[in-house]
């Protein structure tokens, strides 16, 4: 998943991000959401069942909180967060 965050990462155009019922590892998440970082564009994301953990949601937090990025919609329900 690193190499597809990369790509997503430098694609200033894409607003939407629907992710749903991956079953990706805890670590290929969190290289996925490293490598997006750079990505500003993003206003929704749904991330509904990926099995994102405590670990994976404190990255997406990461990005969320960087200057620039204006969310506008994020759904992380049904996942384990605790």
């Amino acid at each position: 998943m690193g190499p597809m965050g990369k790509a997503l990462g430098e694609n200033m155009k894409i607003e939407t991000l629907s992710i749903r019922d991956c079953k990706a590892r805890e670590r290929a998440q969190i290289e996925f959401w490293r490598g997006i970082k750079d990505n500003r564009s993003l206003r929704v994301m749904n991330l509904e069942r990926n099995r994102v953990t405590d670990k994976v949601a404190s990255v997406i937090a990461e990005y969320i909180i960087q200057e620039g990025i204006v969310l506008t919609d994020l759904n992380l329900s049904k996942n384990l967060i605790a």
